[in-house]
């Protein structure tokens, strides 16, 4: 079967189940809010600035299906230093519009140690970032700590097709008033297929679930999300 028939039959099958949980949530009326996304994330990365420096760029626009809507579009540029033995330090900066349901400009400065290593064919990637966040509608900064945990699984012997997972908590250092609350904010929990189409281009789908901890909040919303990602490495 040809890269592209596992490509779609693939999407045909995420968003199938996506659709499915929508039908179900609705019918056993849920208490549970819930919200359904596609996220379209490009990554940029290994940019050559000088030597070891190296550039990132991420542009990731977000939509909600019901009601159709652009949601938030995130623009994350940095730059970071390659180490020996795959790590990394880097900073940067975000631009964040949300657009829905009103329109919030949201910008960070953050920080970012990344450990990449390979355990019997198995790519794991460790990240911790450290997020400064000021809001255009809020006074006072918000400090948001990440730590994502990813692996990538071959499942061929060219190594051209993976099964690729990654779990991310969120926790805020501090409480913003009328924002984010101090704790635990988020999880984000994904599975899905990675295809390396060339040296220096892989695309990825499968499914996010991200578990918020809103404040004020009854009861806390769950977003079921097809996240559709493009990786360039230069």
């Amino acid at each position: 079967m040809s890269y592209y028939k596992h490509y779609f039959l693939i999407l045909s099958l995420l968003v199938g189940i996506l659709f499915s949980l929508s039908e179900n949530s609705s019918a056993q009326n849920s208490p549970i809010p819930h919200d359904f996304e596609t996220w379209i994330p490009v990554y940029c990365d290994n940019i050559p600035v000088y030597k070891n420096l190296k550039g990132y760029m991420e542009i990731q626009p977000r939509f909600s299906f019901a009601p159709a809507k652009t949601e938030v579009l995130l623009i994350r540029p940095a730059l970071y230093y390659q180490f020996p033995e795959k790590f990394s330090v880097g900073a940067g900066y975000a631009v964040i519009p949300y657009f829905y349901p009103n329109y919030v400009l949201e910008q960070r400065s953050w920080q970012q140690l990344l450990k990449v290593f390979v355990l019997n064919n198995t790519t794991f990637i460790n990240r911790v970032r450290l997020e400064e966040r000021y809001f255009d509608n809020l006074t006072g900064t918000g400090i948001r700590l990440r730590y994502q945990l990813r692996t990538l699984i071959p499942i061929d012997h060219q190594k051209k097709w993976s099964l690729a997972f990654y779990d991310e908590i969120f926790i805020n250092g501090n409480t913003v008033t009328g924002g984010p609350a101090a704790g635990f904010e988020q999880n984000r929990l994904f599975g899905g297929i990675n295809r390396q189409v060339t040296k220096n281009l892989a695309v990825e789908i499968g499914y996010l679930e991200q578990s918020l901890m809103l404040p004020n909040a009854e009861v806390p919303p769950l977003n079921h999300i097809v996240s559709c990602a493009t990786y360039i490495t230069f």
